[in-house]
């Protein structure tokens, strides 16, 4: 958030100026005359209904209005575009049928399908923006990590013990137990 101290002329031009579909503002003044400003572009994500800031439903900014996003075909490539974009280093794990609540509104995105490398939700390949047969009862939502992993940190999957397992190697945004060879 921007806060700009100014007159009211400047921002009934402002406000005139930046209608469109890159950009919404909200505007905000305060009793001060101070004027808060928040840009929402399109393809911009967020996390709704977690109890921490790293969790929650996945809604994404588009024309104008947040929607949320449909589980169908979701993945763990899906779920890592999303934390990265969000500033997470990636995806602790997914919930579908609405693990978060149900949202509101639009549903903007289904049938989503990330390669993992994408640098945003927006760039993934789906049908179309409000294109789908999804309800509310779908929306799907993530758990980003809060630390950082690095490349080549080996961890034991799929036991209950600590000391047995599967040997994965975390590698470009996921792990994975099929790495013949790595270079670091």
């Amino acid at each position: 958030t921007h806060v700009i101290r100014s007159s009211p002329a400047f921002w009934r031009n402002t406000l005139s100026e930046t209608k469109g579909d890159i950009a919404m503002y909200y505007w905000v003044v305060s009793l001060f005359g101070v004027l808060a400003v928040s840009a929402q572009n399109t393809g911009d994500v967020r996390l709704r209904g977690g109890e921490t800031t790293n969790q929650g439903r996945v809604e994404i900014y588009y024309s104008g209005e947040w929607g949320t996003v449909c589980d169908d075909s979701w993945d763990l490539y899906n779920s890592n575009v999303v934390c990265r974009q969000l500033g997470y280093s990636s995806a602790f794990l997914y919930h579908t049928r609405a693990y978060y609540g149900q949202g509101v509104g639009r549903i903007w995105m289904d049938e989503v399908d990330c390669s993992g490398t994408e640098s945003g939700l927006r760039y993934c390949s789906f049908p179309g923006w409000g294109v789908g047969d999804c309800s509310h009862s779908k929306d799907v939502g993530v758990y980003c990590t809060t630390s950082s992993t690095i490349s080549g940190t080996v961890r034991l999957a799929g036991s209950t013990t600590s000391n047995e397992g599967r040997v994965e190697v975390y590698y470009r945004y996921r792990y994975s137990t099929g790495v013949k060879s790595l270079v670091f």
